[in-house]
């Protein structure tokens, strides 16, 4: 295919493995806390599922980085699509009392496989001049591919249900097993410039550097999870619970926030300085006020609302990944990138627990909870404020 054969190895390999992964996100691991609530497991049980996720994350996070190396982007690259495949298996098992512990395990396995790879890859392709733009096209492609498959997934899981959507996940493995062969992408081994060595439990439960990484990296695996799990349940109620509304309200808002994108990703490497992350930040407090507040809008302001969260969330992504990566390439990028994952994912494991414990104490309406955990996270926000710019940058 000329798209892969115009890049760089390093490039192409990425590129490859982040659309193949993307389509299967979204044809079912995207609708996981949608897929648990029509499943009757309640708010309390969705946190807990978060949080088995992130306990698991951690354990294989440890074998991750002992023998990733060894292992090599295709062997990580066929444990990945194995374990997303084993994960969707599992769902046929929800009458059982211990369904929601092992697709919990499952789930963190996989997401540490996927996201350490692909992080590392995405590494490969990048500097600081372009990084920024980089991330921005990572977001891009991220959202066709993952868009194709929620409009696919969307519409089985309405219409057929989950041995469809397993059905045509498998089919498009073996089609992106095959793709690899015939378009013969390097997937041999990482490229590395210096050696790298495991990060130890001591290392990363003590992790500090200038930059104040250690408490961003405590909270950002939260938001994320409320990113990618509350939010999307708060969306999925504003769909009446429909698969195939939802998928369109998420394209929807997809299409706009790329249309905003496009521009703005490029002169984020040309902006010096804290002025435009320390705006994001605002904005990214803002966009949670904006979810909180959100059930008690007026019809003739809601989609405008909706639209200005997805563009601040994304916009906020974009500035802070970039100064994470940018910290990253200029340090042990390795080190970096594991003891970011440890602090996030044990974090997020005992935030989860006492969300699902507070919600099985007090109970009520989904809706009202969801609103109350908003609104906690709005002073939370406050912590990347202190996320230090690289020196050369700071004044500016």
């Amino acid at each position: 295919m000329p798209i892969f054969s115009k890049l760089a190895p390093a490039q192409s390999r990425f590129y490859y493995f982040l659309i193949l992964h993307s389509v299967l996100i979204g044809l079912f691991p995207f609708f996981i806390p949608l897929f648990l609530w029509r499943m009757d497991f309640s708010l309390a049980g969705i946190a807990f599922y978060i949080a088995i996720t992130g306990f698991s994350f951690c354990l294989a996070l440890f074998s991750w980085d002992r023998l990733h190396q060894r292992l090599g982007p295709r062997l990580l690259f066929i444990f990945s699509i194995v374990l997303e495949l084993t994960l969707l298996l599992n769902t046929f098992y929800t009458q059982y009392d211990w369904f929601i512990l092992c697709f919990g395990l499952l789930s963190g396995c996989y997401s540490c496989t996927y996201w350490m790879t692909q992080r590392t890859l995405f590494l490969e392709t990048i500097t600081s001049e372009n990084s920024g733009d980089s991330f921005g096209n990572l977001q891009i492609v991220v959202l066709i591919a993952l868009k194709l498959g929620m409009l696919c997934g969307g519409v089985l899981l309405e219409r057929a249900g989950l041995l469809s959507v397993l059905s045509v996940s498998i089919l498009l493995v073996i089609l992106g097993l095959i793709g690899l062969r015939i378009l013969t992408i390097d997937l041999q081994q990482f490229n590395r410039s210096e050696p790298v060595t495991v990060v130890t439990i001591k290392q990363w439960f003590r992790f500090k550097d200038q930059y104040h990484s250690r408490p961003v990296f405590l909270v950002d695996g939260i938001f994320l999870f409320l990113e990618s799990h509350f939010w999307l349940l708060s969306l999925f109620f504003i769909a009446n619970e429909n698969f195939t509304r939802l998928s369109l309200l998420v394209i929807g808002l997809g299409l706009v926030f790329s249309i905003l994108f496009w521009g703005t990703k490029k002169i984020i490497d040309h902006v010096t300085g804290n002025r435009l992350y320390q705006f994001t930040v605002l904005g990214y407090a803002l966009s949670w006020v904006l979810r909180a507040a959100l059930p008690n809008m007026p019809n003739s302001v809601f989609i405008m609302n909706l639209v200005l969260i997805t563009f601040l969330t994304s916009l906020f992504r974009l500035t802070f990944n970039k100064r994470f990566f940018d910290h990253a390439l200029h340090s042990n990028p390795h080190h970096y990138l594991v003891c970011k994952s440890y602090l996030s994912q044990a974090m997020l494991m005992v935030f989860f627990m006492l969300v699902g414990m507070a919600v099985l104490r007090w109970g009520g309406n989904p809706l009202t909870s969801l609103t109350l955990v908003y609104v906690v996270a709005v002073p939370l926000t406050a912590t990347y404020w202190f996320y230090k710019a690289k020196s050369s940058q700071a004044t500016a």
